[in-house]
């Protein structure tokens, strides 16, 4: 996986969208965990990685079954004060939760098997015939890199803004709802600081010229024959999914 051409991995995790959005039962859905967990397994994957990368949807999984609990009409199983959960919403529910946590394990799995850059590089070369439409697909590509990268970043700056509260006795203590105030109170901050570490940026490519991607510069692509495995399974997936229905 860590070898595959990242145009191979893009289309991978493309096919296993779509074939998601067309599963809808538990048989299909186990499908799609066997896909995430060989692609986990052929890159040594340390499973540590993909619960973080679902950790981070975690209250989007909550929220999610929540909503189609509480608010989709059918039998009910039960009341929470003036709400009514039904069967069906516990179905629909579980069913995007599950929808949700495997396109996050897929993408917690193509992001830590393909650098940044190369995973920009090979997103320049697949959008590459949108360039005669007009789409600045160079800088799409930079976007893409830029914010790769920026997302370890902002999470460092967030625990240490969190850490930093914590010594000053602001975090910890008080009902739940003071918790979650005093946890929101870090975005400001954490806001500040990105912007400024986007100036930076910015400072930095304007001072060296930057003009868009040469040809040829980031990462070089190579489609090899096992690249067809990669893109081959999420394909058969999807056409098993697609039967199925």
């Amino acid at each position: 996986m860590h070898r595959a051409d990242p145009r191979a991995k893009l289309l991978a995790l493309l096919l296993l969208v779509g074939a998601l959005t067309k599963a809808q039962s538990a048989r299909a859905l186990a499908a799609a965990a066997l896909v995430v967990a060989l692609g986990a397994a052929a890159g040594r994957v340390p499973w540590r990685v993909l619960a973080r990368a679902l950790g981070l949807v975690g209250v989007l999984l909550l929220v999610t079954l929540a909503f189609n609990l509480f608010l989709t009409p059918g039998a009910p199983l039960f009341h929470l004060g003036p709400l009514q959960a039904t069967r069906r919403g516990l179905e629909r529910g579980l069913l995007l939760a599950a929808r949700l946590g495997l396109l996050a394990l897929a993408g917690g799995l193509l992001t830590a098997t393909t650098p940044p850059l190369a995973l920009s590089r090979g997103l320049e070369r697949l959008l590459a015939p949108l360039g005669r439409l007009g789409l600045r697909v160079p800088d799409l590509s930079l976007i893409l890199a830029i914010a790769l990268e920026f997302i370890p970043l902002l999470a460092d700056e967030a625990r240490r803004l969190a850490l930093a509260r914590r010594a000053r006795g602001a975090l910890g203590g008080g009902s739940w709802l003071a918790r979650v105030q005093e946890s929101l109170a870090v975005l400001p901050p954490l806001f500040v600081a990105a912007v400024r570490r986007a100036d930076r940026l910015a400072e930095a490519m304007e001072a060296r010229g930057y003009r868009g991607a040469r040809r040829g510069s980031l990462h070089p692509l190579r489609w090899r024959s096992s690249d067809w495995l990669v893109v081959g399974l999420p394909g058969l997936y999807l056409v098993w999914v697609w039967l199925l229905r």
